[in-house]
């Protein structure tokens, strides 16, 4: 019997690294969601500072149409002065250009600060392409070792299930019916190292009747209290010479 729990040991060593396998694949998903989120933030960032400049400049080329128009007005009001009869008319000609002119002030002062805001957005948007671009580079690398370091895992694991299908056929049919039942019960942990008298899956006292028969290995024992597989770390040497 103690080749059984022997085997049944080795079992659920792998059945606890195949859990564990889910568990990382699930995290390494995660981790890649995480990233894409990232890469995600990153680009709606970039487009936004794009938008914005484009913003900037449409309104630059706005207010520069805007500056055009009012020295066109200028230009045409001095051209008209120059024709009065009159010195109201005069008077009324140059408060005209007066007010052009003050305008013309405003809106070259409005063209001097879009200037400004469009050498903003540009050097914004030149950021926001470099912290892309590491972005990309970052996550691309980050994916990389994730989907090497998860595959590389998977293999093993590959290998560990081969080795299980070789050792579950060792296991008689009945003690194997009843760890898988106990490994869906117990949250993946059928059996339960007994050590100085005390079940180290439930932490409960194990009678000593039980616990001795635990340490002989000669049969099948199980928890009072929860139920699991005992076995001990090591079984004594009962051979002869």
């Amino acid at each position: 019997m103690k080749k059984q729990l022997e085997l049944l040991c080795q079992i659920q060593t792998i059945d606890t690294n195949i859990s564990h396998s889910e568990t990382l694949r699930k995290k390494y998903e995660a981790d890649m969601q995480a990233l894409e989120v990232e890469l995600q933030q990153s680009e709606a960032h970039y487009k936004a500072e794009q938008e914005r400049q484009q913003r900037v400049e449409k309104e630059l080329l706005q207010r520069e149409r805007e500056l055009a128009e009012a020295r066109e007005l200028k230009k045409k009001a001095e051209e008209r002065i120059m024709s009065v009869k009159t010195n109201k008319e005069y008077q009324a000609g140059l408060h005209e250009i007066e007010l052009i002119k003050q305008q013309i002030k405003q809106k070259e002062d409005a063209i001097i600060e879009s200037m400004d805001a469009c050498e903003m957005a540009k050097a914004s948007v030149h950021k926001a392409a470099d912290a892309l671009k590491s972005a990309h580079a970052r996550c691309e690398e980050k994916r990389r070792q994730i989907q090497e370091e998860l595959a590389a895992y998977l293999a093993t694991i590959e290998q560990q299930k081969a080795q299980r299908e070789e050792l579950v056929k060792e296991v008689a049919s009945d003690l194997l019916a009843d760890y898988l039942r106990l490994l869906k019960v117990k949250n993946g942990r059928a059996l339960a190292r007994a050590e100085h008298e005390q079940c180290m899956g439930c932490s409960m006292k194990i009678p000593p009747q039980i616990y001795n028969e635990v340490v002989l290995g000669e049969k099948i024992k199980t928890c009072p209290n929860c139920n699991r597989i005992l076995y001990v770390a090591q079984f004594p040497d009962t051979s002869t010479e």
